[in-house]
């Protein structure tokens, strides 16, 4: 492959990728993989407080908050939806980085924590 049709489906996939992003049903789609229920704050987890989500022993370093008020197993990881939760990113690297999620069906880690 030469480096022409590199560079063109390089444009075509961030083009893509871009149109696919702000599909909302798309996003919507892809957002409620995870476990249901709101992020309860403040909650308790490892005896500290939190007042919105953390990244503390996630295991992908991603943002999460707990469903109960005191921490017992029960979780999700935050996103824009979240109150008081984790701010969204919307940079192109952050796109490119969910597009290649979805298209090669990777799953979220809901199994995620290292303990």
């Amino acid at each position: 492959m030469n480096s022409k049709a590199v560079c063109f489906l390089l444009v075509t996939m961030v083009v893509m990728v871009t149109l696919i992003d702000n599909s909302e049903g798309w996003a919507r789609r892809r957002r409620h993989k995870g476990p249901k229920g709101a992020c309860h704050f403040p909650f308790e987890y490892e005896g500290k407080i939190y007042h919105s989500c953390t990244t503390v022993n996630h295991k992908y370093g991603r943002a999460w908050c707990s469903l109960t008020p005191v921490f017992e197993g029960k979780w999700k990881n935050c996103d824009v939806e979240d109150k008081r939760g984790w701010m969204e990113t919307r940079g192109l690297f952050q796109q490119l980085r969910s597009w290649l999620e979805w298209a090669t069906g990777a799953q979220e880690d809901y199994d995620a924590f290292e303990k």
